[in-house]
């Protein structure tokens, strides 16, 4: 059955410590396989740099992590060359208008409170406008979590909100 294969969930794809190129051997694994691979990283500008050298499979996805709007690595990745590119907007600090990030291409929004002690608690008109917008662009959305001391919780975010889509193929 094809899975999706989170690549290094609990560290950095493109990383400095790792060589520029360490990843190209597994692409044609990536690519025969039936999987989708998901790749994350608060690097992005490594990962354009790697997909002007090599193309990445139609089955490989890659993403950013963001905690503002204005982040340099939105602009990073918007030059990566993937099939999907994506975004994890955690902890979601502020209301964000996605829709100009829509029409460059972004393919796939995560987003979610922060949680653990001293957590900052998320507005849920901030999820609410979210929601409403990735509808109105067909961009499929994954909410992760509420804020709150606890990671994973769905907490105070109603049925509606509780969104969790992934990109077709």
């Amino acid at each position: 059955m094809p899975r999706v294969i989170f690549v290094n969930d609990m560290g950095d794809t493109f990383t400095a410590s790792l060589p520029d190129d360490w990843l190209a051997p597994e692409l044609p694994v990536m690519a025969a396989s039936p999987h989708c691979w998901i790749l994350l990283t608060k690097r992005p500008d490594r990962q354009r740099a790697f997909s002007l050298r090599h193309e990445f499979p139609r089955n490989v996805w890659c993403g950013t992590s963001i905690t503002s709007p204005q982040d340099q690595r939105l602009r990073h990745l918007m030059r990566t060359r993937a099939r999907v590119r994506w975004v994890s907007y955690e902890p979601m600090l502020a209301a964000v208008d996605w829709r100009p990030w829509f029409e460059q291409g972004l393919n796939w929004l995560i987003v979610g409170g922060e949680s653990g002690p001293g957590f900052r608690p998320m507005d849920m008109s901030w999820l609410t406008d979210t929601v409403e917008q990735c509808r109105e662009a067909g961009v499929p959305l994954f909410v992760k979590q509420d804020s709150g001391r606890r990671p994973g919780m769905k907490g105070r975010i109603p049925d509606e909100l509780w969104v969790r889509q992934y990109p077709k193929g």
